[in-house]
């Protein structure tokens, strides 16, 4: 059963890995200090934290940052959830929708995991 959990989250790294290459590819297109941009900074920035946190559960993060990190995390799982509602189902797109939401989601409960070293009734 660890050794599952250990194999889904190596799998989900690898996909986190590509959405922060394209976010930082797409990061170039927009000025800094535009909503597209900050919203790239923001969502790069926790994407990077999940990924660390799936590798190792021991990284040095403040609260503020993980509070921080779920925003962005919550808003990909909704527009992905969103598109899915629209999108046709078993295509290659919606595939690739179920697996961020489902990336996503590992990496929101992870945070969240993160967060009751901080504070128990998260």
């Amino acid at each position: 059963m660890e050794n599952n959990i250990k194999k889904e989250q190596m799998t989900a790294c690898a996909y986190i890995e590509a959405i922060i290459e394209s976010c930082q590819r797409m990061q170039d297109k927009f000025q800094p200090g535009t909503s597209q941009h900050t919203l790239l900074v923001n969502r790069i920035r926790a994407l990077s934290l999940a990924e660390k946190l799936m590798r190792t559960e021991s990284i040095a993060c403040t609260q503020e940052a993980l509070i921080q990190a779920l925003v962005p995390i919550r808003s990909i799982i909704h527009k992905s959830e969103k598109a899915l509602m629209h999108g046709k189902a078993g295509s290659a797109s919606a595939q690739r929708l179920h697996r961020i939401v489902h990336t996503m989601q590992l990496s929101e409960m992870l945070i969240k995991k993160k967060l009751r070293e901080f504070d128990p009734a998260m």
